[in-house]
Parts: structure tokens; sequence; C-alpha cells
């Protein structure tokens, strides 16, 4: 959803919910094109008062600012399990955005500011590529971390679905031979093979940051699930 002088020019759909509106009444708030009593107090938010470790990141009461590809980007972000989002606005060009994801999905910053200003990229989402399903069978097991979390593993409908303790099961997508990538979250599995060909580890590779996990069981087998609904 986008604003720009007092328009909302872009939405998902005409479904619009009641808590999008509200969260662009306040990007429109913040921008001065809604004039409230708040308003010289949002303005004082906005003010850059601490610097960050990049030079071109400033932050100021609850706001980030962009200072870079030619424009100030003042922005906000925030998620919980299975959602995200992003408010961002320019002042010189009176132009806000607000992204919701139903996922955990951190792209929404990049697609964000790339609404913003096209000269920040988006981020690369990588394609699904096909794959024997008598194969996935060869992933299967748990996995443990250094730490004691254990990855679960299991094959459904075809489907790898993973879980990390403590968390629900989430399919995963091949992108690769023993490759994979998650749709939830920024993150991607890699499976390794022992010198006898048999899958012995996975690293999970999120946030810049590879986390090695050595396979402790296999065995689960394959799962087909009918769906089916009530009237």
């Amino acid at each position: 959803m986008v604003i720009s002088d007092r328009r909302v020019i872009a939405a998902r759909d005409a479904g619009v919910t009641k808590i999008k509106f509200d969260s662009l009444i306040f990007t429109a708030a913040n921008l001065g094109l809604l004039k409230t009593a708040l308003t010289t107090t949002m303005r004082r938010c906005h003010r850059a008062r601490v610097d960050s470790a990049d030079p071109q990141l400033k932050i100021g009461l609850a706001w980030h600012i962009w200072k870079k590809h030619g424009s100030d980007i003042t922005w906000h972000n925030g998620g919980t399990g299975g959602f995200a989002s992003f408010m961002g606005f320019r002042k010189d060009t009176n132009e806000g955005v607000v992204v919701l994801s139903n996922s955990a999905y951190r792209g929404v910053d990049q697609i964000g500011l790339h609404l913003l200003n096209n000269k920040y990229e988006l981020a690369d989402i990588p394609d699904e590529v096909a794959v024997d399903a008598a194969k996935l069978q060869d992933y299967a097991g748990t996995y443990t971390l250094p730490k004691g979390q254990v990855f679960t593993v299991k094959v459904e409908n075809d489907r790898l679905r993973v879980k990390l303790s403590g968390q629900e099961f989430h399919p995963v997508f091949p992108e690769a031979n023993d490759k994979f990538f998650y749709r939830v979250v920024e993150a991607k599995l890699s499976f390794m093979r022992d010198d006898q060909g048999k899958v012995d580890r996975l690293t999970l590779h999120r946030g810049g940051i590879d986390q090695v996990a050595t396979r402790t069981f296999d065995g689960f087998k394959s799962l087909w699930i009918t769906p089916f609904w009530c009237a």
C-alpha cells in the first residue's frame, strides 16, 4: 500500500482491512499530510539522534533513517511468528509505504524501500527446481545442533517439511541438489553427505550465520495425507 499526497495509490486488493488503513493513516500523519495534535511530536521523533554501525543509517525515536541512494527514508519494521511488516516514508516526495506479509519474510523491508526509491534492490528469491520425490526420504530424520536444538525433517505429500525444537513444521523448497530454502523466513538448508553418499549433516544458513547440525536419527517414513472437508 502506497500513500502519495493524501491518496492511496496502490493496495493489494479491494478488501483492504481496517488495520491496513489504520497503518496508512498513521503513515500519512507522520508525513504531515494529516494534521493532528501529535504532528509536532511526530516530527521530533524523526530527528536523527544516534549513529549506528553503518554511517548511512541513523536512529531517531523508534525510527530508523536511511541516508543513501540520494534520499532520506524514515522507516521501521516488525514481526512475530508467521508475520512481518514494514512502514516507511520520504518527506521530500510526500510518499509513504506500508507492507504487510502473512509470513515471517523479512524481504518486506526491501519491498518497501524499493517502492520508495528503486535504487534499493529487491531480495533475491530462489527458483524452485524439480526433484525426484523418492529421493526426499534421504533427508528424513533428526539433526542436532551443538547446543541441543533439534531439527526434525519429514516427507509429507511429496514435500520436505522441517521443524526446529519448539516450533512448527514448515515446508522447504528445493533450489539445487541437497539445497533447500524456506519461504516463511529468510533461511536456507544444505544437506551434506558422508563418503558413502549418505546424508549425515545439515547446515542452516540464516542472517549471515551458518549452523551445522549432526544427524542423530533417521527412518521417518514418508506420509501422504489425504485432505478432507467437513460440511
